[in-house]
């Protein structure tokens, strides 16, 4: 069919071979290879974060010692691992690598998925373990929901029902009492 147009178009394809896109598009692949764990299966990444989070809160102990001041996620006194691991993908994973994966489809299946599934899984282990009061569990819910649905959306094409962590953040499962209330990003 004449209407059809070949893709990419002839235009898109002399962009990338441009130097500088060359070398912008290298250096992306690298930063994106240093923080790829959230996107491998889920044991490779659970091992991934846990032993980065190992070296974070090593590096705190150190500062410790020192008598320097500590940063929140390197203090293993205070620290939540699974919701850091939430936030980590939340904020600096999810919108890298949505951005990069418009201009590198293949990045959907290969990296976007899996990105959410942990990120589901990391949601469920923090809510699980840390039982965090309804106000909090549904502000999560609803931050982990957005990232989800603009994922899966725009990346993927594939609806999503944006009440989904909502109705996980409102299951009864391993809930607390009403009433009972602790802090959940750090420990006491």
């Amino acid at each position: 069919n004449e209407e059809v147009q070949a893709f990419p178009a002839k235009e898109v394809v002399d962009f990338f071979r441009g130097d500088e896109v060359k070398k912008q598009l290298r250096v992306s692949m690298l930063h994106l290879a240093d923080i790829s764990n959230p996107m491998k299966p889920w044991p490779l990444a659970e091992l991934w974060a846990a032993l980065l989070t190992e070296e974070m809160l090593h590096q705190g102990d150190v500062e410790k010692e020192r008598g320097l001041p500590v940063g929140p996620l390197n203090d293993r006194d205070r620290i939540n691992r699974s919701y850091a691991q939430v936030g980590f993908i939340e904020f600096f994973v999810a919108p890298f690598l949505m951005g990069l994966s418009c201009m590198v489809p293949p990045l959907d299946s290969l990296a976007v998925e899996p990105m959410i599934d942990n990120l589901d899984s990391w949601f469920k282990r923090w809510r699980d373990e840390s039982m965090p009061p309804e106000e909090e569990l549904k502000r999560v819910a609803e931050r982990i929901s957005a990232v989800t649905a603009r994922g899966l959306q725009r990346n993927l094409g594939k609806p999503i029902d944006v009440t989904d962590y909502m109705t996980i953040a409102n299951s009864d499962m391993g809930r607390p009492p009403q009433g009972r209330s602790n802090r959940t990003l750090f420990k006491g």
